[in-house]
């Protein structure tokens, strides 16, 4: 899904290749080095288009870089309406002015710096030259996010989990634990973002959308010396084969290993701990540091399906 940041939003010849579209924030950037390496009166349609930079290439740096700033300022101001410029600072590199321009597009929470140059124009080995971003959908009760990502035409490895995830959180914690290699992920009020690292893709889309799913939870029951657990699973209203082994299983990784082997092909199976803090009464004599009487762990069984529309689990 390609971004659509505010109503000036376009697309344009990418100039990193040939074929490649630049679309979102990779089209404004263009547009910004396009700005800031024209100069006014080069192009006969519109003789004011461009930057005055470039008038102060030969003068003291005490008196350059500060022009060379109002310059920006003003020329973006005028030919990039899709952007408000919030700061632009300076670093000398080698004798080589380099500006960082941060600004904010119009109407949106997106925001971004590039690094810019009147030597090399945006410094691609520094900042990346495709951004993406996919709108994230209002999460509807029992549907999970799924994220579709194409890296020049392939899927991206590793493959995204099959039942998506539950919370923009989630979603963002995965990518960047899986995903780190392909640049830098961002999540903002409705957008996850990614910032594609320099020399990983000529072209890639990135989407999310929402699956319905079915989700089903219970609790581990704490066995006694001896015992043994027995699970039964019923799906639209039938029980599933094969049927759970009696006086067999008695722990917990067992258990899961045993249902993901057998009954993995209905849906994902997974073990979630969750932790409960024990209140207790205590004396006024004991300190802060025995506020409570301890934590105890509950472990339960998570099912998961997009195949059938009701489960259950329980416990014998």
């Amino acid at each position: 899904m390609t971004e659509q940041l505010t109503p000036y939003t376009n697309y344009q010849l990418s100039a990193i290749g040939v074929g490649v579209i630049a679309v979102g924030l990779a089209d404004i950037r263009q547009c910004i080095d396009i700005i800031l390496r024209t100069v006014p009166g080069s192009d006969p349609l519109r003789p004011l288009f461009g930057c005055g930079i470039y008038k102060y290439i030969d003068a003291p740096v005490n008196i350059a870089v500060p022009n060379m700033k109002l310059e920006i300022f003003e020329a973006l101001n005028i030919w990039e309406p899709r952007i408000n410029v919030t700061a632009v600072t300076h670093e000398i590199v080698n004798e080589n002015i380099i500006f960082s321009i941060s600004y904010q597009v119009v109407d949106s929470d997106a925001v971004d710096t590039l690094l810019w140059s009147t030597f090399n124009g945006i410094e691609s080995n520094l900042s990346s030259g495709i951004i993406l971003s996919a709108l994230i959908p209002t999460k509807i009760t029992g549907q999970h996010y799924n994220i579709d990502f194409l890296v020049d035409g392939n899927v991206a490895f590793p493959v995204s989990p099959k039942f998506g995830f539950n919370t923009r959180q989630q979603l963002l914690d995965w990518v960047n634990a899986n995903w780190f290699n392909y640049g830098k992920w961002y999540l903002t009020i409705d957008k996850l973002v990614l910032y594609v690292a320099p020399g990983i893709a000529k072209i890639a889309t990135l989407s999310i959308t929402q699956t319905t799913y079915l989700y089903e939870r219970i609790a581990v029951p704490v066995l006694t010396e001896g015992a043994f657990y027995n699970l039964s699973m019923i799906l639209e209203g039938i029980s599933v084969l094969p049927d759970f082994p009696l006086n067999l299983i008695s722990n917990v990784d067992d258990l899961l290993l045993w249902v993901r082997a057998n009954w993995g092909a209905y849906g994902d199976f997974s073990i979630e701990t969750e932790s409960v803090i024990r209140f207790d009464d205590f004396n006024d004599d004991f300190n802060d540091d025995f506020e409570h009487g301890g934590i105890d762990y509950y472990k339960f069984i998570v099912f998961e399906t997009n195949l059938f529309t009701t489960a259950s689990l329980t416990f014998i």
